[in-house]
């Protein structure tokens, strides 16, 4: 995680390549080769990140999901305003403005730019409605949530009732949400004590205003998680057998996990990616105990669903 530095009495081009901010995070410098290929100064928000979306199945850039007009990335937005709070780009209502001649002064190495100009001179005169017609088409995926298809080409999945488990450490917000909307999970059960991240997206405010916006339930169990003082003060072991005791005082709440679980697809989120360092998957097996379905992790590297044997 890097922390952009407002340096007093530096011009904004300058206090870009002080901070060392954007110049050691591979995504964003992409962006700005990306926003300097766009030889004009306006453009459409939405043209952007439709570029940037075709940008990304061919190298590894930001994460997409499918939302309100196509694929959109959380992530880059929050990137193109930390770009418009420092004065390299200008986002008015639904345009952006470029800077460019403070984004050519950057120093960006020099494969990012190979990569990227070749590719977007086939895409940046195109116009909006034949960008989308075009996305739709041949990735009818992300036409499932917008406004502007009457009928999506592709249904929604619904996932098996199951005790579904997931870690968010190594995802992006937006791999992350795409995770639950391919498998059809319906409910998140936030199993953190305090929902609080320095992590993009996984904090409490965010999760509870976007997900529903993707049809996604959010819900926060505090008295589910661990509380900060003890994995202060215990080993993993004493902590782990702390926490499994707990649960006998917290029936109250063990029931209303299994209520929400029996009913609609749901995932116990956490943070660690493997489930055997994190108080999930006790409280998984606890559940199974009391309503014996299957445990199913999210194993990011293998980048699938599956089922756990305990």
């Amino acid at each position: 995680m890097y922390s952009l530095y407002k340096i007093k009495g530096v011009k904004p081009k300058e206090q870009f390549l002080k901070s060392g901010y954007l110049l050691h995070n591979r995504k964003q410098m992409m962006l700005v080769s990306l926003l300097n290929s766009l030889e004009d100064k306006k453009y459409s928000r939405l043209k952007v990140f439709k570029i940037a979306f075709l940008l990304g199945r061919k190298i590894d850039f930001y994460d997409f999901i499918p939302y309100r007009y196509g694929p959109y990335s959380f992530e880059m937005d929050k990137d193109l305003r930390m770009f418009n709070n420092n004065g390299w780009i200008n986002m008015q209502d639904k345009s952006i403005y470029i800077n460019h001649d403070t984004l050519k002064a950057l120093s960006i190495k020099a494969e990012y730019k190979e990569d990227i100009y070749g590719f977007i001179s086939k895409f940046k005169n195109v116009n909006e409605k034949n960008l989308l017609d075009f996305i739709y088409k041949d990735y009818p995926y992300y036409s499932q949530n917008s406004l502007l298809v009457k009928q999506p080409k592709v249904k929604k999945n619904t996932a098996a009732i199951s005790i579904y488990t997931i870690g968010y450490q190594n995802l992006s917000i937006d791999s992350f949400i795409n995770t639950l909307i391919e498998k059809g999970i319906n409910i998140v059960l936030d199993v953190r004590n305090k929902p609080l991240s320095y992590k993009y997206g996984f904090n409490y405010y965010w999760l509870n205003k976007y997900l529903p916006e993707l049809d996604i339930k959010y819900i926060n169990i505090p008295e589910l998680g661990i509380e900060e003082k003890y994995r202060k003060i215990l080993s993993q072991g004493q902590l782990w057998q702390h926490y499994s005791k707990s649960l006998e005082l917290k029936k109250n709440y063990l029931n209303k996990a299994c209520d929400i679980l029996k009913k609609q697809p749901t995932v116990l989120m956490c943070y660690e990616m493997n489930p055997e360092h994190c108080h999930r998957l006790i409280l998984a097996k606890r559940i199974n105990e009391l309503i014996n379905l299957p445990i199913i992790n999210f194993d990011v590297e293998k980048n699938q669903w599956i089922k756990l044997d305990y």
